[in-house]
């Protein structure tokens, strides 16, 4: 079940990565959790100006079964070899159910956990044109943030994908 999240993730993700325009940035990234969690990335933006600014709509997903849905800002220069700054923020959860995974004590105190929750991330990187008129190589690292319940899970994400600037 947790391959299907990340499968459908990189799928709707390409969907994404077909819409065209001059002022859309479209990016795919395979990733990795410190903890060895594969997942995929996705990010659908809108660039603001010359000055490199873009905002944009993320979509995550691991093999762990978590998902998050965010919107955000990121900085690079339109061209060139460049590094990337991004900041997102968003829900997001590790269940199918909106309302997570929830257990009944003897006491009938109800306890949820992987429900849907803040999500927050911070991106650095770096964009590497792989040629004229073919799409970028970026790379990236990022911190994020998911409140799940009562815990704050952090993690740390390495990714590996191509940007069409």
């Amino acid at each position: 079940m947790r391959v299907v999240v990340v499968l459908c993730v990189l799928v709707a993700c390409s969907w994404l990565s077909a819409c065209i325009g001059p002022r859309l940035e479209r990016g795919l990234a395979a990733t990795i959790t410190h903890r060895g969690d594969p997942g995929g990335r996705g990010t659908l933006g809108m660039i603001r100006g010359e000055n490199g600014w873009v905002t944009q709509l993320v979509a995550a997903g691991e093999a762990s079964g978590f998902f998050a849905a965010a919107g955000g800002v990121a900085w690079r220069k339109p061209s060139g070899t460049t590094p990337r700054a991004e900041l997102a923020a968003g829900v997001a959860t590790r269940s199918l159910g909106v309302g997570g995974q929830c257990v009944v004590d003897a006491d009938g105190t109800q306890t949820c956990t992987d429900g849907l929750g803040p999500y927050g991330e911070v991106t650095l990187g770096l964009d590497v044109p792989l040629g004229e008129g073919a799409p970028a190589l970026t790379l990236g690292l990022a911190g994020t943030l998911y409140l799940n319940s009562d815990v704050l899970e952090s993690r740390l994400v390495f990714g590996v994908g191509v940007v069409w600037k």
